[in-house]
């Protein structure tokens, strides 16, 4: 899923015990927190913390030059509160969709469909960097 050296996966343990895990993409020199999960009955623990800072520091030694958090819906202050404490700046985003008649809506099976066509051929070894990356820009926003 991910070439060799455009990401990594963090996992934190407890007693032998998978108890957190982050998955890091990374991009020319930005790392991008993707996805994170944990164990709910461990979060005394503090995993993520643990794995956000092995990831801040795993992303220097990659010589990423920026953390990208992603983002979050206004609804999760407890996430946004989270990502601040990093140092993760604030920013509002806006956006505009216009939907001709007749077209299919954004949540329809059709749509979905072609969304990850797209992007399979977009990430296809035999596309330029400079198309994938565009292509990611214009696609990214569909995929919440």
């Amino acid at each position: 899923m991910i070439a060799p050296g455009n990401g990594f996966l963090l996992l934190a343990y407890h007693c032998g015990k998978v108890i957190g895990g982050t998955l890091y993409l990374t991009w020319k020199d930005i790392c991008y927190y993707k996805f994170n999960a944990s164990d709910s009955e461990s979060l005394t623990l503090r995993p993520n913390n643990l794995l956000t800072w092995a990831g801040v520091l795993e992303a220097k030694r990659r010589g990423c030059e920026s953390l990208d958090f992603g983002r979050s819906s206004a609804s999760q202050a407890g996430l946004i509160e989270y990502k601040a404490g990093y140092g993760a700046g604030e920013r509002d985003i806006f956006a505009r969709e216009i939907i001709p008649p007749g077209a299919p809506k954004a949540d329809d099976a059709d749509c979905r469909a072609l969304l990850g066509g797209l992007t399979n051929l977009f990430i296809s070894p035999s596309v330029p960097d400079e198309i994938s990356e565009e292509a990611g820009a214009m696609l990214y926003r569909y995929f919440k």
